[in-house]
Parts: structure tokens; sequence; C-alpha cells
């Protein structure tokens, strides 16, 4: 199954086909029904919690970086950036993260390659949740999202970055992954018993040697 794409409402991951996009209109259109939600008012308990949250972007733009970076540190989340692939992987192996936002166009090593990196990593490392990846594309019609089938996408988000967009994205990626958190510790503290009737028994087959003929 392909990854799905990012709503821009972001009340729910929407399908990433052509046909889907054309019935539900353009982009210029879909945007005007959308609350921006940049100049809502953050309380200072919701701050706090949001200053908790390691974010990271690779992006090569400068410009890019500066704008999310503005948008996502006004929320309060704590954000790193970096401007290329290796530089990306350095920063993953350092802290964790639970979201990334990663350009379709970073240098050094791609996007689809730092995912199944990232995502190895995880698996290797025990990790019971998994990092929100997002990423960041010029067009989601233009996409090649066959590159992704393995890598294990959480979303796409169209470039240039905009605040009614990227906010709420960044809002249901994080609580996803807290909710993957919360599902983690519950599974470890009660962990599924296994019965013993639930256990095959496999039989040892006794295996035949072949003696030389004299």
């Amino acid at each position: 199954q392909l990854p799905l794409t990012l709503s821009a409402s972001f009340h729910g991951p929407i399908s990433h086909s052509p046909e889907a996009s054309e019935k539900r209109g353009s982009s210029r259109s879909v945007d005007k029904s959308f609350k921006v939600r940049t100049g809502t008012k953050k309380d200072k308990k919701q701050l706090e919690e949001n200053s908790k949250i390691n974010l990271l972007i690779a992006d090569s733009d400068e410009a890019t970086i500066k704008l999310a970076k503005r948008l996502l540190e006004k929320q309060g989340y704590r954000v790193d950036s970096v401007s290329n692939g290796d530089d990306c992987l350095q920063s993953v192996q350092k802290k964790k993260y639970s979201v990334l936002l990663l350009s379709e166009n970073l240098s050094r090593k791609d996007a689809p390659s730092i995912v199944r990196w990232i995502r190895k990593k995880e698996k290797s490392d025990g990790y019971r949740s998994k990092a929100q990846l997002l990423i960041l594309v010029q067009r989601i019609l233009s996409v090649d999202y066959h590159v992704y089938n393995d890598a294990e996408v959480d979303g796409f988000l169209p470039k240039p970055l905009e605040g009614s967009r990227l906010i709420p994205a960044i809002e249901k990626s994080v609580l996803e992954y807290q909710e993957s958190m919360v599902m983690a510790s519950k599974i470890e503290e009660n962990p599924i018993p296994i019965k013993s009737e639930d256990i095959v028994a496999t039989k040892s087959i006794p295996v035949k040697v072949m003696k030389p003929k004299p």
C-alpha cells in the first residue's frame, strides 16, 4: 500500500492519487476553506508540552528552513535543522526526534534512503514507537510514490510551506507519535501471556546420512 498524502486541513489523510485530487479540485480552491491557525494563541501549559517535542527539518533551501523553524518555534517546539542527508543521519544518531520533515531533493543522501535507514535503526534499537516521517515535495501530483513503497513514510507536504498546512500536520503527527508511545508503554506493562496450549510442538526429523558405497 502506498503512503498517504497529508490533507492541508489535516482532518485526516487523503488519497495521493491524481484522480482523487482532481475530484477534490485545485489546491487553491481548497485552501480557501481552511482557517489559518498560525495566529492561534497557545496557553502556557501547551507551550510547555510542545517544548518537550524534538523536531528535525532537513532541507537544502535556507528560506524553507527559516520559515518552518519560525512557525514551529512559535508553537513552542524544539526545532533542529540540517541542509543535507549526511547531516540528517548524524542528527538522528545523536538525538531522538518525534517528527522529521525531509525534503525530497536532499543532497548527499536522498529522502527514501534516509527513511529506510531510520526505520532500520528503530528496529535494531528496539524502539516500540516510530518517528513520524513527512516528506516535503514540490508538487503532490508529480511525486514518484513508488520509491517510497517500502520506506514507511507517514505523509507528504507540498512546498512552499504554509502555516495553515504545516502547523496542523505537525500537531497531528505529534499526537500520533504520543499515542504510539502510550500504546507501547501499555504493552510493556501488560504483556500478552502465552498459553502452553498456544505453543505448537515441533517434531524433530532425523537426518539420514548417506554412506559412500564401498
